[in-house]
């Protein structure tokens, strides 16, 4: 954060979300209409959520309310900070045997943090499907925000997602995702997993990516796509990569399992080990993924040493790197928690979650 304090606030009623961020040198409110951030009519809960940069602190207020809370897309745009609510409640046959509860946390580039970054991410409504997407930079070069494509894809697949909870599969998501992102000219690496009973249904497509974790130990990791060093697979209006391209898997889980999804600019920076390492500390979802990414950044920051993508560099050959990967940041947690049989739970059940976004 060096030095930078922000006040984030975000309150969510039956009509609309309010973001506002104010920062030591930049102010900026923006009102969303967007159809993905308009709650059910019954939605009471607002939450407030302060960061102070200097102690390095992270404090959450909820008030009580009813459990109908939908997840907004985390979109950029020209505002400073994104903050959204994970849905938690029960999915509505009762199908499912277990839910996630979710945190996430976003750290632009920052020479992208006045746009909010290229990254995306999502939570489906009835809480069990995540994605997250990174529009690929280069089309920067061309004119275009690479973040369009990214959070147009990550609109797409959650609609599809919500439009049918019974339906469990990513690649459905992402293909509903990829139509509605090729309005536009872009690209974008994609990653989404879904929660099918005891069952966790993925499809990856690039070098963002997942992680199972269990006890403390990882017990799946997805595998990275690339067409050569740095050059990811990526869905886009040029791409010759298209959906079934994607790496499927299914793995089996349990509850209290952790699956923690990431962009590039977490797994460049982080070894598997070093993630691992954060869960020690909390098992809190939005504290884990805080910390994840602060340490993600801490990494990419770093003018010197070893990371993955300087392993994979050398691996391939390619220049002379050393140090971390300078890149937006975001991180997705889900904890699998079994979902509540007694409908009296269904609102203790229910839980607000912070999407946000830190700017150094």
């Amino acid at each position: 954060m060096r030095g930078t304090k922000a006040l984030i606030i975000a309150r969510q009623t039956s009509q609309n979300i309010y973001h506002s961020s104010l920062s030591r040198n930049l102010i900026s409110t923006t009102k969303f209409l967007s159809p993905f951030q308009i709650t059910t009519p019954h939605l009471t809960r607002s939450f407030h959520s302060y960061r102070n940069a200097d102690e390095d602190t992270h404090k959450t207020y909820n008030s009580s309310g009813n459990q109908n809370f939908f997840h907004g897309i985390s979109t950029g745009g020209m505002m400073l900070m994104a903050l959204s609510i994970s849905s938690l409640f029960t999915p509505g046959k009762g199908e499912d045997k277990f839910r996630f509860e979710t945190g996430s946390y976003c750290i632009p580039h920052p020479a992208k943090r006045h746009k909010g970054g290229e990254d995306a991410h999502f939570v489906s409504a009835d809480g069990t499907v995540l994605g997250v997407a990174d529009g690929v930079g280069g089309w920067a070069k061309h004119g275009v925000d690479p973040g369009i494509y990214s959070k147009a894809l990550m609109e797409g697949a959650k609609l599809s997602a919500d439009s049918d909870p019974s339906n469990k599969d990513p690649l459905v998501f992402m293909r509903a995702g990829y139509e509605k992102a090729n309005e536009n000219r872009g690209s974008s690496t994609c990653c989404i997993v879904s929660l099918d009973g005891s069952k966790l249904h993925t499809a990856n497509l690039g070098d963002s990516g997942f992680m199972v974790v269990r006890d403390g130990k990882m017990i799946y990791r997805s595998k990275e796509q690339q067409h050569r060093f740095n050059y990811p697979y990526q869905l886009g209006s040029t791409s010759r990569d298209k959906p079934d391209h994607s790496d499927i898997s299914t793995v089996s889980v349990q509850a209290g399992d952790v699956v923690i999804l990431g962009t590039d600019g977490l797994f460049d920076n982080m070894y598997n080990e070093q993630i691992l390492s954060c869960l020690k500390q909390t098992n809190d979802p939005v504290q884990l993924s805080m910390i994840i990414a602060d340490i993600a950044f801490e990494f990419a920051d770093m003018r010197a040493g070893s990371t993955p993508f300087t392993d994979a560099a050398a691996k391939a050959g390619v220049g002379n790197y050393d140090g971390g990967k300078m890149d937006d940041i975001t991180v997705v947690v889900g904890v699998v928690h079994p979902k509540s049989d007694n409908n009296n739970d269904k609102a203790s059940d229910a839980a607000v979650k912070k999407d946000s976004q830190k700017h150094t």
